[in-house]
């Protein structure tokens, strides 16, 4: 509540301190803990030097790829915030690259269809015209998205919604088709760009929850013991709880899952060696 009032660094503190709670109880590596760390450094990138809360969401971003994987969908929300960040603090090249790497393993793992999709495509074509590509350009990347989006999901999809006010804001705001990126950065007041990047977050959150909802119900249907093969090399962290990476598993070979862990799977390899496997998506099932 106090971050929505304006008061950022009271918001910031009180959140500072329901992290290390989460941290005492949970510990560093819990779902819920993690979660809540991110938000608090988003938030302080509010308060403080945006170059600051870049680095430390860099950090952040790399913790938690080492524990589920960098193409795991749970990291997807916050690999979309990294890029939001990056653009904050003028890195455009830097958020470009970052929002198009997300967008690969989006198509990877969701395809062409998905809301999350859309939405990240619609971050891609703003940060890409925020960099100083020309308003035709970014018009007409907007207007392809909004197409696809009005077929699959209809005309009051969320992210169907938030394409329709970028198109708005391109055609209100300039009706020059070689004017660059300084007018695509001040297209929406201090209301309206928030407000459309939140929604935007919210459809890549709420789509990367439905699937890890999916997964955990495909691991349900499939209690262990049972076999399985992963579509790429993917590391394995020890079961004790530690992040560093022990071993890997690879394609082409079937391992052991012995026990469930939430999304992950305790491993056992025909070597007798074990450990946590967190990216579960799009394994194989034998």
């Amino acid at each position: 509540m106090r971050a929505e009032a304006g008061d950022h660094p009271r918001a910031v503190a009180a959140l500072e301190d329901v992290v290390a709670d989460h941290v005492r109880v949970l510990g560093p590596d819990h779902h819920d803990t993690l979660n809540i760390e991110g938000i608090l450094i988003d938030l302080g990138s509010k308060a403080g030097n945006p170059a600051d809360a870049v680095a430390a969401y860099r950090e952040f971003l790399a913790k938690l790829s080492r524990l589920r994987g960098p193409s795991h969908v749970d990291v997807f929300p916050q690999r979309s915030t990294f890029s939001t960040l990056l653009a904050e603090a003028g890195d455009f090249a830097g958020a470009v690259a970052a929002c198009e790497e997300l967008l690969t393993d989006c198509l990877r793992l969701w395809g062409a269809d998905h809301c999350g999709t859309l939405a990240v495509r619609a971050q891609l074509a703003d940060t890409r015209g925020r960099s100083g590509g020309e308003v035709a350009v970014t018009s007409a990347a907007f207007e392809e998205l909004l197409t696809d989006c009005l077929r699959l999901l209809g005309t009051t999809a969320p992210i169907t919604l938030v394409v329709r006010a970028y198109l708005d804001a391109l055609r209100e705001h300039t009706s020059d088709p070689t004017t660059r990126h300084p007018v695509l950065n001040d297209l929406y007041t201090a209301r309206r760009r928030p407000l459309a990047e939140a929604q935007t977050a919210d459809v890549i959150g709420d789509a990367a929850r439905v699937e890890a909802a999916r997964i955990s119900n495909d691991a349900t249907r499939h209690a262990p013991p049972f076999w399985f093969a992963v579509p790429a090399t993917r590391p394995l962290v020890p079961e004790n709880g530690g992040s560093e990476p022990l071993a890997e598993v690879a394609p082409g070979t079937w391992y052991l899952a012995v026990e469930q862990r939430g999304q992950a799977i305790l491993v056992q390899s025909q070597e007798g060696m074990r450990g946590t496997l967190q990216d579960t998506s799009g394994i194989q099932y034998g």
